[in-house]
């Protein structure tokens, strides 16, 4: 639910059958909650056993599971706890179409290498799943999904078109709400109605642990040659009135309620 997809249209036919929903916050306890039970999990490209919260809980659930599939081309916390990992070829080593959740621009994303070994683009892993099943499922070609997410009322642009120019701006407003007309029935503004204050800290846990997105990588996926040999570094600021107690040059034991290293 990340709307990176709200400027496509959908590729594939309405579903009429019952679908299960389960919440990606609580993914963990969801899984091993559910009934009837969930016995199959098909993870394609994104590490959920280390950006979901309650980690711990969510590498539990998918070593549980019957059968667990990663779509992965990295050997990270979700591949390393699937039954089998299928290698994708990457954003470079197939045509796609991109967008975005940040701004309303949909991009032409070529193939520009072949994918190494037995790599295969997501597409192809899928339809060919497809063909195997009992009774078989009928995929159209990859080029008809791409001309069919096209067909969208916020993109005025074909696919050839957006081949020679590389990007297209999404007819969308610049400024969300500009109008002043909101999206409840009465078409109003709605304040929050409690401001939550943020908890105090635990008695002898003065500080607060910030895990940051950094520029150079994508969220976990960090490239071996950077991964820190040796214990990981922790910075603190100088004002921190913690300073003082520490010795800069010496080791330090980083402790939570929940652990420590």
């Amino acid at each position: 639910n990340i709307g990176s997809m709200r400027n496509f249209s959908p590729w594939t036919a309405p579903n009429t059958r019952p679908r299960r929903r389960l919440f990606l916050g609580d993914l963990g306890r969801e899984i091993l909650s559910a009934s009837p039970p969930v016995k199959f999990i098909w993870v394609d490209g994104t590490n959920v056993a280390n950006q979901v919260p309650e980690c711990r809980l969510v590498g539990e659930a998918l070593e549980k599971c019957d059968f667990t599939v990663a779509v992965e081309a990295f050997m990270n916390d979700t591949a390393l706890r699937a039954d089998l990992i299928l290698p994708p070829a990457l954003m470079t080593e197939r045509e796609e179409v991109v967008g975005s959740c940040f701004h309303n621009y949909i991009n032409y994303s070529a193939k520009v290498l072949d994918p190494p070994g037995e790599a295969r683009g997501d597409f192809d892993i899928v339809s060919d799943l497809a063909g195997r099943l009992d009774p078989p499922v009928e995929i159209p070609s990859a080029r008809e999904f791409l001309e069919k997410a096209l067909n969208s009322p916020y993109i005025d642009v074909s696919l050839e078109e957006l081949k020679a120019r590389g990007f297209a701006k999404a007819q969308r407003p610049a400024i969300a709400f500009q109008d002043l007309v909101f999206d409840h029935p009465d078409g109003k503004y709605r304040f929050p109605e409690v401001l939550n204050q943020d908890l105090p800290a635990p008695d002898d846990y003065p500080l607060q642990l910030l895990s940051l997105v950094r520029r150079e990588y994508l969220h976990s996926q960090i490239p071996e040659r950077d991964q820190a040999s040796g214990p990981p570094i922790v910075q603190v600021s100088p004002n921190n009135p913690v300073w003082t107690t520490l010795g800069p040059d010496r080791r330090a034991l980083l402790s939570t309620p929940a652990g420590k290293f």
